[in-house]
């Protein structure tokens, strides 16, 4: 059922938050002093995503949960900043 999947996506993009977050205190413990982490473009704006429909509009909903995935990356890297005198990790908006 496609709408069951859509509403799997925030739950799979907590996940995936999450893993990136254990990532990067592993990469902190290898002694890695300053992270730069890209947060996600708007994959709703991709040709792939806009040719259905001429290139003239971007897929609102694609957008929204790229949207929710930066968000909580950046929420997650300002938690890990103060945790951390040795390291400092950096949210690069790719969105914007």
């Amino acid at each position: 059922n496609g709408d069951t999947c859509t509403q799997d996506l925030p739950a799979f993009i907590s996940q995936v938050v999450n893993q990136t977050t254990k990532n990067l205190l592993r990469i902190q413990g290898m002694g890695i002093k300053k992270v730069v982490i890209t947060g996600l473009p708007p994959l709703g704006c991709l040709p792939a995503t806009t040719s259905f429909n001429m290139f003239q509009q971007c897929n609102d909903s694609q957008n929204q949960l790229v949207t929710l995935h930066n968000f909580l990356l950046r929420q997650s890297i300002a938690d890990l900043n103060p945790n951390n005198n040795d390291t400092s990790f950096m949210l690069l908006d790719m969105f914007q």
